[in-house]
């Protein structure tokens, strides 16, 4: 039985493997075609960019592992996946990406324990 990654980073690492195994794969007539990690976003970057087949974002993900220190002592705390500064965050990122011209349809939060996935729907007046 394999441990849960303790770190941000192992948990991005472990999301990313697994997403990765869809790179290739046809979903919707849509083909995924990579997996960054650090995907930049004006001068900013989503921790993991699911990539469809015109190189653009299909997902956004942000991961979070908080580590606080509290009276000398190191204390791990999950966040909430669906807390709203941490999907605020992924959404911001989105948001940043549609005033560019790049629709996003799907963001995501995860822990090493869960993930909460959102989407957004195109409106009629944006095209494809």
């Amino acid at each position: 039985m394999a441990l849960a990654p303790r770190k941000e980073a192992g948990v991005q690492g472990r999301i990313r493997d697994i997403l990765r195994e869809f790179v290739g794969q046809k979903f919707n007539d849509v083909t995924i075609v990579g997996v960054e990690p650090e995907y930049e976003v004006d001068r900013r970057s989503a921790d993991i960019a699911v990539l469809k087949d015109d190189n653009k974002p299909i997902l956004l993900i942000e991961t979070k592992k908080i580590k606080r220190d509290a009276r000398g002592f190191s204390v791990e705390r999950r966040f909430i996946v669906t807390s709203e500064d941490v999907v605020g965050q992924v959404v911001s990122y989105a948001a940043i990406l549609k005033s560019k011209g790049i629709y996003v349809p799907f963001v995501a939060t995860a822990n090493d324990k869960q993930l909460a996935l959102f989407s957004f729907l195109k409106s009629s007046s944006e095209s494809s």
